[in-house]
């Protein structure tokens, strides 16, 4: 990515910006380089008519395996969740 910054300012008395300096700004992208336990989660689960609804969980890990450090944000549909240990990070709902 190239971008040229300009950096104007008004001097004195005269009310027009006047060029202060021109900057061209260069800037390289990467991906990040993360690492999962597994490449598919998937699940499948058959519940009778009437029966409570429980939790079914699977375990995937992910592990920054690059140079720089990340922040990662993941988003997961319903009525699926994330859960660290035994706490849900999303409330479970059952109709």
């Amino acid at each position: 990515m190239k971008e040229r910054l300009v950096c104007q300012s008004i001097i004195g008395k005269n009310p027009h910006k006047e060029r202060v300096m021109t900057v061209d700004v260069r800037a390289t992208f990467i991906n990040p380089l993360l690492e999962f336990t597994s490449q598919l989660v998937t699940f499948c689960v058959e519940q009778p008519p009437g029966s409570k609804l429980v939790y079914h969980t699977k375990e995937l890990g992910v592990r920054n395996v690059g140079d720089l450090p990340i922040t990662a944000r993941f988003s997961i549909p319903y009525p699926f969740c994330i859960m660290k240990g035994e706490i849900a990070l999303a409330n479970m709902v059952s109709e």
